[in-house]
C-alpha cells in the first residue's frame, strides 16, 4: 500500500491513500496511513499501518469490474434467513466487502422495494439507508477501476450488460 493507492475502508468508504505519519498516541511511534474517502473528503481517515491489511480491502482491477458487470444477472438476491434480524443481514452481507455480496443485498433491497411499493408503503427508512450506502460503494469502486465518475457507473453498466 503506498501514496495515491485507492482502498475500500472497513466502514465502506471508499479512499485514497494521501500519505503516512507517524504519531505518539500511546507512548509509542506507530506509523499512519493517511485516506481521505472520495466521498466527503473532507474527512481524513487514519489508520495504522499495523493493521492495515485487516481493515482495508484494495480496489477491483478493471477486468475484475467488467467482469462483475458480465455476471450481475446471474447473482441471486440476498437470503434473508430471520426476518427479525433483517438489518443484522444486511450489515454483516456489507461488512463482507465482496461486491458479488453487495450485489445481492442491493438486489434484496430493490426486490423489497418493489413490493412494499405495490402495496402501497414505502421502504423503512434504514433499508433505504443500507440500500444507499452499499450502491454508493459499489459506485464508488466500480467508478475508481473503471476510470468514471461514481455517477456515470450506473449508466456504464446498463450500457455494457
Amino acid at each position: 500500500m503506498q501514496t495515491g493507492d485507492y482502498l475500500v475502508h472497513n466502514s465502506g468508504k471508499v479512499c485514497q491513500i494521501t500519505g503516512t505519519e507517524i504519531m505518539k498516541l500511546t507512548g509509542k511511534d506507530v506509523r499512519y496511513l493517511i485516506l481521505t474517502p472520495i466521498r466527503g473528503s473532507a474527512e481524513t481517515i487514519y489508520v495504522p499501518e499495523e493493521v492495515a491489511s485487516a481493515t482495508l480491502k484494495p480496489i477491483m482491477s478493471r477486468a475484475e469490474a467488467m467482469n462483475l458487470i458480465h455476471r450481475m444477472d446471474e447473482i441471486e438476491p440476498l437470503k434473508i434467513q430471520n426476518e427479525r434480524h433483517r438489518d443484522q443481514e444486511y450489515a454483516a452481507a456489507y461488512n463482507t466487502q465482496d461486491m458479488d455480496t453487495m450485489v445481492s443485498v442491493v438486489k434484496e433491497l430493490h426486490n423489497r422495494q418493489e413490493h412494499r411499493r405495490s402495496i402501497g408503503k414505502a421502504l423503512p427508512s434504514k433499508d433505504a439507508q443500507m440500500m444507499a450506502r452499499v450502491q454508493s460503494t459499489i459506485d464508488e469502486c466500480m467508478a475508481i477501476a473503471l476510470g468514471i465518475r461514481p455517477e456515470e457507473v450506473s449508466d456504464f453498466i446498463r450500457d455494457n450488460r
